[in-house]
This record gives structure tokens, C-alpha cells and sequence, in this order.
């Protein structure tokens, strides 16, 4: 049978008065109320930002016509995406919050997440265990996407590092991804899962499979299910055949069950060799998950050198490098790719 449509959109009042705008090829209506106009031409920019880099990443945005409208929401509810009409706080526009809404990164990014929808899931839609996070983990983290594409690497990771903080928020109490089954299922921590967690989950998958790889996985897997429905393991199977690698596992840890790591230096040695210093490093995972991690050895002047390994639940995983200088700290997963449940004991210095 025919899947049916995600959701229609109906928006009007008396109340609220219609400023015209173009954003790049599409017609835009920015909706206000009156004096709630204050951000409009950057709303519309944000807008036509948003749009170009979907087009680029995924295919071309699948409406000219385009409204944006301010609506009465609280804090807790940034905005509403539906096919051709964007419903975004009446605090985006007007700024002077004291809060993220005053950041223009949170900005675009809140803009950026609800036009995500209108290819997630308007032109795909999920369906069956996850089908949530198939529509609000990736709208957050292509709006993330947006953001680094737009602003630049230090503008994403301030933004992704709140949602970092969000799951810490409700980490210990939450359950696995595939347990959140519809929109308002698990009330506040259910949110965090979906959104929070579900964008690091993308976010950890481009980390396994590399940047250039893990866009290509999306755009292939939007193309392909365009005007379809598909489930989770739909994804994990465009994954793995764009990567060229088994991906099972990832999904099953971060999707089917419920794993959170805690990486620990546990021992970090060098010794002088012809040539330069040979550093070991023991990676601890004292938590659970199975995942690649960077292991970060610095030299005397700051000079880098990073090394993957795989670390285990419990077990121990070791590298070591050699290098024309004494290393005198080594990091565990120095960029914070991976979700963990403590980053204070993530570094050592070398003996």
C-alpha cells in the first residue's frame, strides 16, 4: 500500500503581514508579525543558504516557492518544517533573548534544521524502529552541516557542543534510539535522544567513514528512497555500500542498543630509538562500545601526529609512533568525535 503523506501544512492570521524576498532561485514570503521584522533579511539570507547547500549535498530543493513564517512559540519549540512553509519562533527574528537565539550560528542552524525537512520527512520518511531519528537526528545534523558550510568549522563545533552537553543532560536515564518509536515518545529525554544523540550518531558515522564518504552516503541514500519511505536498515545499507565496509555493527551499537563509551590513557611510555622516541600508548574503553578512536601524540612545539585504533568494552587497544621528538602528551580522541560518558581523563602526559 501507499505510504502516506508525512503531514500538510496550513498557515495563515490577520495578524501578520507578507515581505517578499528572493533566496537565490526561490520565491520567498517571509510571514511576520508587526515588529517582529528585525532579523527578516537575515532569516531570508539564512534561508537561501540553507537551500543551496541542501541542493549541493543532496539534490536540488524541490520547491521555488517558499514561506517563512514567525510563530508564537516558547524556547521549547524552535520551529515546525513542512513542505513549502517553515514556521520559526517570533524569537529568531526578533533577537535580544539572552540566549542561543542571539547567536547567529544558532540562528541559521534552527532555519537550517526545519528546511532539512523538507527533504527529511516530506521526501523520505522513515518508518519502523528509529524512523523519528531518520527525520530529526538528520535534519539536526545537515542543519549542522549548514552551519560549517556557511560559518566555518568553530561556528559547527560550538553548535554540535551544545548538543553534546543536551544528551550528557539526560544521559544514564535515556534508552536506545530504536526504542524512540513516535514524535512525543520519551517527553524530554526522548527529545534529547532524537535530536541530541541522534545528530552525534551522524556525526560519529562521518568520523568511521571519513567526510567525503559520509556525504556521499546521504545523497545517495536521498536519492535513491526520494519519494519513498525506508527504514533504518535501508540507511545502514547504502552506508556500508558507499563505504565499502561492513557497517552492521555501528548501527546495531548506536541504533539497537544502548552503549556509551569512557576513554581512558591507561598507561602512555616513550623510550629513545636511533632516529627519534618511540611512544606507546594503552587506550582503556572502561565503559561499553566498540569504535575507532584517534589517539593524539604531541611533540615538544606543539607538532601532531594522530593514530587510529580500535578500543573494546574493557579491553585495552595500543598504538605507537615514532617520532623525531620526545611526545609529551597523548589524547584519547583529541576532536570529541565520539559520544562519551566522561571527557576529563581523556589525556596523559608521557613518562
Amino acid at each position: 500500500p501507499a505510504e502516506p503523506l508525512a503531514s500538510i501544512g496550513v498557515v495563515g492570521g490577520k495578524g501578520h503581514v507578507s515581505l517578499a524576498r528572493k533566496a537565490g532561485e526561490i520565491d520567498l514570503a517571509l510571514v511576520v508579525r508587526p515588529g517582529y521584522d528585525r532579523f527578516a533579511d537575515q532569516i531570508a539570507e539564512f534561508t537561501k543558504q540553507s537551500a543551496d547547500f541542501l541542493s549541493r549535498l543532496l539534490y536540488a530543493f524541490p520547491h521555488n516557492q517558499l514561506t517563512v513564517m514567525s510563530a508564537p512559540f516558547d524556547r521549547g519549540l524552535l520551529g515546525i518544517g513542512y513542505p513549502g512553509l517553515l514556521m520559526i519562533t517570533d524569537l529568531a527574528f526578533i533577537g535580544g533573548t539572552g540566549d542561543l537565539l542571539d547567536r547567529d550560528s544558532f540562528r541559521l542552524l534552527v532555519l537550517a534544521h526545519e528546511a532539512t525537512h523538507t527533504y527529511f520527512p516530506h521526501q523520505t520518511s522513515g518508518r519502523g524502529i528509529a524512523a523519528v531519528w531518520m527525520s530529526e537526528g538528520f535534519a539536526e545534523y545537515l542543519g549542522l552541516m549548514a552551519v560549517e558550510s556557511v560559518m566555518g568549522r568553530a561556528a559547527f563545533l560550538r553548535e554540535l557542543d551544545v548538543n553534546r552537553r543536551w544528551y550528557a543532560s539526560v544521559a544514564g536515564r535515556d534508552r536506545a534510539i530504536g526504542d524512540y518509536t513516535v514524535l512525543n515518545s520519551g517527553f524530554a529525554d526522548g527529545v534529547a535522544v532524537r535530536y541530541a544523540k541522534g545528530s552525534f550518531v551522524l556525526h560519529m558515522l562521518r568520523f568511521v567513514v571519513g567526510t567525503e564518504a559520509f556525504q556521499k552516503i546521504l545523497q545517495t541514500f536521498a536519492t535513491r528512497f526520494r519519494n519513498q519511505s525506508a527504514r533504518v536498515d535501508d540507511f545502514a545499507q547504502v552506508s556500508s555500500e558507499v563505504a565499502g565496509q561492513d557497517l552492521s555493527w555501528f548501527f546495531r551499537e548506536w541504533i539497537y542498543e544502548l552503549v556509551l563509551p569512557d576513554y581512558v590513557i591507561a598507561e602512555a611510555t616513550s623510550t629513545p630509538v636511533e632516529g627519534g622516541f618511540r611512544t606507546t600508548v594503552k587506550v582503556r574503553n572502561l565503559q561499553t562500545g566498540v569504535m575507532p578512536v584517534e589517539v593524539l601524540f604531541e611533540m615538544e612545539g606543539g607538532e601532531r601526529v594522530l593514530q587510529r585504533v580500535e578500543v573494546r568494552s574493557g579491553v585495552e587497544g595500543t598504538v605507537t609512533v615514532t617520532t623525531p621528538r620526545p611526545v609529551r602528551r597523548v589524547e584519547a580522541d583529541p576532536d570529541k568525535w565520539i559520544l562519551q560518558s566522561n571527557y576529563a581523563n581523556d589525556s596523559a602526559q608521557v613518562r
